[in-house]
């Protein structure tokens, strides 16, 4: 691919990919409208209150097959949370997460997050990467099988070696576009890790 052919790649997509991959930065983004009613178990998610989690899935399997319209659900709630803070909070929702999975959850599950093309297909481990910003959930997604590709634009935002060599190691693909979006957003540690790839 040429160099010109190249940029008009990351120019249509590095800003859409800055929307959808960096945690609204920018301040873009899907969130759900405000005043909408949640529902029990989401509540339960976002607290992490793992007992009532537990006593809703065993009164009622269905919690495991609700989703709003655009897909998002319980796996996408819970990877989303920034508990990286507070380490019991974590390990809570660790075991939440396994609880879901465990209970059939889909870990590749896809929430619809619109963009001008679009959609961009946020999983579990995007929401886990780029809002919830917590190692031990992406680390252990990796290790059950969750695909490791779409998260490569936002390591590039957060010039994020480590991550980058570990998201590779499970089989993501390494894009030339994510290495020129990294060098536009003078990410330069992970521009030359790309390069190197590349």
């Amino acid at each position: 691919m040429r160099h010109k052919e190249l940029s008009g790649q990351v120019k249509g997509f590095g800003f859409w990919g800055l929307r959808c991959e960096t945690v609204n930065h920018a301040g873009y983004g899907h969130e759900r409208q405000v005043g909408t009613p949640v529902n029990p178990f989401i509540r339960a998610i976002k607290e992490l209150q793992i007992n009532t989690v537990k006593e809703l899935l065993q009164k009622d399997a269905k919690w495991t097959q609700w989703s709003e319209k655009d897909g998002k659900h319980a796996l996408h709630y819970l990877c989303g949370l920034n508990l990286s803070a507070d380490r019991q909070k974590e390990e809570t929702g660790l075991q939440i997460l396994k609880l879901l999975l465990e209970s059939g959850m889909d870990i590749n599950s896809v929430h619809k997050i619109p963009e001008k093309s679009g959609y961009f297909p946020a999983t579990p481990l995007w929401y886990a990467y780029t809002r919830g910003r917590n190692e031990k959930l992406y680390t252990y997604l990796l290790s059950k099988g969750a695909s490791p590709n779409r998260c490569m634009f936002a390591i590039a935002w957060y010039d994020d070696v480590p991550a980058a060599e570990l998201f590779k190691s499970y089989g993501a693909v390494v894009e030339d576009a994510a290495f020129l979006a990294a060098f536009a957003w003078i990410r330069f540690n992970v521009a030359k890790w790309f390069l190197n790839m590349l």
